[in-house]
């Protein structure tokens, strides 16, 4: 990564492991939002 004083993070700083597990979580809520909305449609 770099350092950018310009750039701010969400949790305040970079901790890639956090990170992953926060990326991995978002995608499955909205994997999740998607499933259920396709459902609906039936």
């Amino acid at each position: 990564a770099f350092d950018d004083e310009d750039v701010i993070h969400v949790d305040g700083e970079v901790n890639p492991v956090r990170d992953l597990e926060t990326i991995g979580e978002e995608l499955r809520l909205k994997d999740e939002e998607q499933l259920l909305q396709n459902i609906e449609k039936l």
